[in-house]
């Protein structure tokens, strides 16, 4: 998988990595405009004082692409549920949760409703159907490297309306009422929003947050959906507030 990884880090132009004095990336960068960023694990530390005890806590990640922050969710100690409705990109993350029992990986998206719906491709795979890996190792890569850009909205500005995955949507209020219900399972402490334009229908179940303590969302700063304004005033109607931005269009509230 290394492979996939240097193609993701090469192509983000402009980011530089902070290193130790032995060469070592800190995690910590600077983004396109100079900003200095911290790792978002970092900021809960200087927030809360750190994580709850392994395997007490529920991280859910929504758009959780390849697994990047379900990795870092899980080795915090966190149990994570993880949803991806890109196929690529679910095929890669699968297969890194393989074998891992704190983490549950769903192909599907979440939304405000349940059924089928259409995923969107990026235009720079127009013309270009998605292969497994083993079927064609390219196709297969640039599906996953363009699979950020996918959205269920058709008027996504990079997106070609044209060109679609049918995939299932679960109501994500339906699926935490479920976790809240069962006995045998902790708080929620975490919930991660990456959905491409969708960030309000996420969110519109908000009383089934009330034990959440944190929420690492996208809030796009090209907002063409003229969502920002709906996603701040549910996060503020919930409790919480804005502590920092992790990166250029994410950022982290706490309560």
């Amino acid at each position: 998988m290394d492979k996939l990884a240097t193609i993701r880090k090469d192509a983000l132009e402009g980011v530089e990595y902070e290193v130790d004095e032995y060469g070592n990336e800190t995690g910590i960068f600077y983004d396109q405009n100079g900003n200095r960023i911290k790792p978002w694990h970092s900021l809960i530390y200087e927030t809360l004082g750190g994580f709850p005890p392994p395997g007490e806590w529920i991280a859910i990640d929504c758009g959780a692409n390849i697994g990047e922050l379900t990795q870092s969710f899980l080795k915090q100690g966190g149990l994570v549920y993880a949803f991806e409705p890109n196929k690529a990109a679910y095929e890669y993350l699968h297969k890194r949760a393989v074998n891992l029992p704190q983490v549950k990986c769903y192909n599907k998206a979440v939304s405000d409703k349940s059924g089928t719906m259409k995923l969107y491709m990026h235009k720079k795979l127009k013309g270009v159907e998605y292969r497994h890996r083993k079927e064609d190792e390219q196709t297969f890569l640039d599906h996953v490297n363009f699979s950020q850009g996918c959205s269920l909205k058709f008027d996504k500005r990079n997106v070609d309306e044209d060109h679609y995955q049918e995939v299932e949507c679960i109501r994500l209020c339906s699926f935490i009422q479920k976790i809240m219900n069962d006995p045998t399972l902790p708080d929620i402490f975490l919930l991660k929003i990456d959905v491409e334009g969708a960030e309000s229908q996420v969110l519109s179940c908000i009383e089934f947050f009330e034990n959440t303590k944190l929420i690492l969302i996208e809030i796009v700063v090209d907002d063409n959906f003229n969502n920002n304004d709906d996603v701040v005033s549910k996060l503020k109607s919930m409790g919480f507030t804005h502590i920092k931005n992790t990166s250029k269009n994410n950022q982290l509230w706490s309560r």
